[in-house]
């Protein structure tokens, strides 16, 4: 058995109907973001760090190259009979040599990370599949229910009585159809 609805405001319901568009609204561009985010981070780690870290070791080698170079040109000079100490080219060629391995060690870094990023993606697109189906499903066919309902009680609240016309024939009852009390029985 069902129990009738206790409305008291029509109004609420077009207020809550509103808030529910622009809840709709604002929640599928916020998914629509996320996900285009998303897709610009990955193309970033798949495309944009691999070349640019290949980039770095080639620019990289030809550094350890050059230093090699200068080393080698500086260990042939000779002062006063001694060799040079070349102490500025070794640390020109450690630090060449470095920047290379730090470049080689970034295509590493770029490809494990390339792999968890498609896992976490993966893996928040199958999460947020469930929101997206609610938005743009769900959502749009309950406002849409909740808008019947609000033309509905609209339709049912034209056809009431106004209430306002059957409060006061209810308080202020007929003077002429009401009978007289009887009152106490005057003898004269």
């Amino acid at each position: 058995m069902t129990t009738p609805a206790h409305v008291t405001s029509i109004e609420a319901l077009h207020a809550f109907r509103g808030a529910l568009i622009r809840f709709a609204d604002e929640a599928t561009s916020a998914v629509d973001s996320l996900r285009q985010e998303v897709l610009r981070t990955m193309e970033w780690i798949e495309h944009d760090r691999p070349g640019y870290w290949k980039q770095q070791v080639k620019r990289n080698f030809d550094g350890v190259a050059q230093a090699r170079t200068q080393l080698e040109i500086a260990q042939m000079r000779t002062y006063e009979g001694q060799g040079p100490a070349c102490i500025e080219e070794r640390k020109r060629l450690a630090n060449a040599k470095a920047r290379l391995q730090f470049a080689q060690d970034q295509i590493q870094v770029v490809r494990h990370w390339t792999i968890k990023l498609q896992r976490e993606s993966d893996d928040f697109r199958g999460r947020n599949g469930h929101l997206e189906g609610i938005l743009k499903r769900e959502l749009p066919m309950a406002i849409g229910k909740l808008q019947r309902m609000v033309e509905s009680l609209d339709r049912y609240a034209e056809r009431l009585p106004r209430q306002d016309a059957t409060e006061s024939s209810a308080t202020e009852p007929d003077k002429e159809t009401k009978p007289a009390a009887p009152g106490p029985a005057t003898t004269e």
